[in-house]
Parts: C-alpha cells; structure tokens; sequence
C-alpha cells in the first residue's frame, strides 16, 4: 500500500539495545497526548506492584456518565510502545463509539518478561472495574480491545477474569 512505502527500505536490527533506543524515542509520544475541542485527554498512573502503570483517558467532550468505557490496548510485537496511529485509533473508538477510553502504556519486553505485561495490563481492568463509580464509568459497559500484541492482551484479559471470578468484560 502507498502508505507504508517511506517504510520499505526501513530495517533496523532487532537487537536489545536497538529495541531499548526504540522504546525511549518511541515513548515520548504519550507525551505529546493533549486535549482538542472534541476530547478531553487526562493522565493517569494505575497502581501494579511496586510501579504504577501509566495511562491516558479520552473523554469525549459530550459523553454524560455513567458512560461505557473501552480497555485499549495497543500493538508493536510485546516490544514497542505506542505508535502515533495507536492514539489517533483511541480518539477515533472514543468520538464514534461515543465512550471513554483507557489506553494504558504496559510494561514492555525483553526487560518486563511474561507474564508482567499481561499482569499489568489485567491490574489495568480490575482498576477500572473496581474504579468505575469514580470514573464516571458504567461498571457493566467496560469492553476490552487492541490490535495485534493488544489483542493478545485483551484475550489474555478475559481468560484471566473467568479464571478469578471476577467481572468480565462487556466485549472484547
């Protein structure tokens, strides 16, 4: 596709210290996040262990509450952080399914190993169920979602909720 052509002849080594670099230049966009005139962006650290994980809320500016909320989740091979289309894919679930979204930023391999991203991003949900009244967040209406590596996740999710006994989630 013409999109990915300035990507064709992009190949950098996959090798730890490339991956690191990658992770550090790539996670300065969450810094980048702010609000516009249709979505109000907030930050948010999620309690996991002895860190917290960071997050962002979209909030339409129109959305009353309790409002749904969708876990997103985002991609880049267990190993990269959100890519800029990440969050303009929150922004975009958030203006047209009309519901906040939590996009949370886990912990990333190789030096967060299995099972600690998956632990994080579990922790992510249990907080928003368990913080739903707090949010402004229907506590039945939280769906979980991403793509690619966030999908895994979101699957993992369910599983782990049926496995506890603990609520789960409206979709995935």
């Amino acid at each position: 596709h013409p999109d990915f052509a300035k990507w064709a002849n992009f190949h950098p080594p996959l090798n730890r210290p490339t991956i690191l670099f990658m992770q550090n230049l790539m996670g300065l966009t969450f810094l980048a996040e702010k609000s516009d005139s249709h979505i109000i962006v907030e930050k948010v650290k999620i309690p996991f262990g002895k860190k917290n994980v960071r997050a962002i809320m979209y909030t339409p500016k129109t959305l009353t509450t309790p409002a749904p909320c969708l876990l997103y989740i985002h991609g880049g091979g267990f190993v990269l952080p959100a890519a800029p289309y990440h969050y303009e894919n929150a922004r975009h679930y958030a203006t047209h399914a009309h519901c906040k979204v939590l996009f949370i930023d886990y912990p990333l391999a190789p030096i967060n190993k299995y099972p600690v991203p998956m632990n994080a991003c579990f922790a992510c949900f249990k907080w928003l169920v368990e913080s739903a009244d707090a949010l402004g967040i229907d506590p039945k209406k939280i769906a979980v979602g991403g793509d690619s590596a966030g999908g895994c996740f979101s699957t993992e999710i369910c599983m782990l909720a049926a496995d506890n006994n603990f609520q789960m989630p409206c979709a995935q």
